[in-house]
């Protein structure tokens, strides 16, 4: 306890694990998370999707990913397609389809 740990010994995933610790330790009625689970072993990133609605349950979560994870846990879903904004409500066959014909 008392020594001091230096951020660069720490892990990208270590790193982002403590960031999400401090978003849900921090009471704030938004919430950004941007690439969240993107350095993160797969068993953790479930634990983290198992949980996420109860942790964000009364905020805004806004979650940035290329990763499908958000998928499981969103109310809405907005991606950008030919550098435009396309909206489609929790319909992974069609969020699926959109990034797979999307140009960017």
């Amino acid at each position: 306890m008392g020594e001091k740990i230096e951020s660069k010994e720490l892990s990208v995933g270590f790193k982002q694990r403590l960031a999400l610790a401090r978003a849900i330790i921090v009471d704030r009625p938004i919430v950004l998370i941007d690439e969240g689970t993107a350095n993160i072993d797969k068993l953790t990133e479930k634990k983290i999707v198992d949980n996420f609605r109860e942790w964000f349950e009364d905020k805004i979560a806004i979650i940035i990913a290329h990763g499908t994870f958000a998928y499981e846990i969103s109310n809405r879903i907005f991606l950008l397609s030919n550098s435009s904004l396309v909206e489609t409500k929790k319909a992974a066959v069609k969020v699926k389809s959109l990034m797979l014909n999307s140009d960017d």
